[in-house]
């Protein structure tokens, strides 16, 4: 049994904001992962698309075709790769 019930009272508000609180950051935390696996999906399907119009482009030697300067390469580095930069030059 409570002795004081105005000691409950200052703390008990507290508590529930607290719970509150932890409640919309696990939810949040919980979104954020459940975004990550979609942006991963979308990914991994993106991936595959290309990969399968790259075969099939391939298969019907369309590849032979193109100019180096239709190639576009995208990678983290600030310069295209060596042996693109010869072709283009060569063409050049």
């Amino acid at each position: 049994m409570l002795r004081d019930p105005e000691r409950v009272g200052g703390w008990l508000p507290r508590l529930a904001a607290g719970w509150r609180t932890a409640r919309r950051d696990a939810e949040r935390a919980r979104q954020e992962q459940r975004d990550e696996v979609i942006r991963g999906q979308l990914t991994d399907v993106l991936i595959e698309q290309n990969m399968s119009r790259l075969i099939e482009s391939a298969r019907r030697l369309e590849l032979a075709e193109l100019h180096p300067s239709d190639v576009t390469v995208e990678s983290g580095d600030s310069e295209p790769p060596e042996e693109i930069t010869e072709a283009l030059e060569q063409d050049g």
